[in-house]
């Protein structure tokens, strides 16, 4: 038995605009980190995104539904996720039959669509859910799908119901929805990997020109309602993620092995390793010396 003691994490829904999005670069970036090493978290949503009380730094949580791919498993088997933020690609009949396998680029889909869903889903202030928003969640796979796609064709005329202080936020979404949307070139003629490594090159480019981030004027932080520290620090974040660009292609034999070495040595804790045998004797010895039946007698 293991327990885990830690602070209370609040949720990111809370938070104003400047902790809320390096919350969620911190949550994009544990992503990465944790798919270059093997494990998928299967159901990235703006609710598996939880910050810490203090410092609000970002935690990507709710690992029930992950993977880890040095364990086999058959293709298609793991159909997860939360459907307003589901990949385009995932949201169809065929994805829920087992005929798609969701790639990176499908998780990394999935927090693109928590930026609009913030800024529109009625968080901020006294601000009101669009019905847009409303839309996606109470909507099936195939009609969030269509929802989605008429979304990201009026998505600048939605600025206006935007919250000032997140307008940053809502101007890095609109490039981002709009590239999940554009088709993508069939599986067949386009490996997974490749559009895995596209869309993490959309990603980091998007925020690399991030209307509010780079080398902005301090009239221009104002108004996007960003702490001016962490504009400063935003080419910083994005480098951390880079560091952890993920193996798109997979892991390769030698390196599930490794992994599959490590998970195992790590499952056992040292102290129940030099116990267990002792217990497991003990027990084995007492229940051998039991007699293997009890006869009965009437009286």
């Amino acid at each position: 038995m293991r327990m885990v003691v830690m602070k209370k994490l609040a949720k990111v829904t809370t938070l104003d605009a400047t902790d809320f999005l390096r919350a969620w670069l911190d949550a994009v970036t544990c992503h990465a980190f944790l798919w270059k090493h093997g494990i998928e978290h299967g159901d990235p949503s703006l609710y598996n995104i939880m910050c810490h009380p203090e410092t609000h730094r970002g935690v990507l949580t709710d690992f029930d539904l992950s993977i880890l791919q040095w364990e086999e498993r058959d293709p298609g088997c793991d159909r997860t996720g939360t459907v307003p933020f589901m990949a385009f690609e995932l949201l169809n009949d065929r994805y829920w039959r087992g005929e798609i396998v969701r790639y990176y680029h499908h998780e990394m889909e999935a927090f693109i669509w928590c930026l609009p869903f913030m800024c529109l889903g009625g968080f901020v202030g006294d601000s009101v859910r669009h019905q847009v928003i409303a839309d996606w969640v109470k909507a099936t796979p195939s009609q969030c799908h269509g929802e989605k796609a008429s979304f990201v064709l009026k998505i600048g005329e939605y600025s206006s119901y935007v919250p000032l202080s997140f307008a940053a936020c809502y101007n890095l979404a609109i490039p981002l929805c709009c590239a999940a949307s554009s088709p993508r070139v069939t599986l067949h003629a386009a490996p997974p990997p490749i559009l895995s490594a596209n869309s993490w090159k959309t990603f980091v480019e998007a925020l690399r020109t991030m209307p509010s981030g780079g080398q902005a004027s301090a009239s221009q932080t104002s108004m996007s309602g960003l702490d001016g520290s962490f504009v400063g620090s935003f080419g910083l974040l994005i480098d951390r993620l880079e560091l952890h660009r993920p193996q798109f292609d997979g892991l390769d034999d030698s390196m599930k092995s490794a992994l599959r070495q490590i998970f195992l040595a790590d499952s056992e804790p040292p102290a129940l390793q030099v116990t267990a045998p002792k217990l497991k004797d003990h027990v084995k010895g007492r229940q051998d010396s039991r007699p293997s039946s009890i006869p009965l007698t009437l009286d």
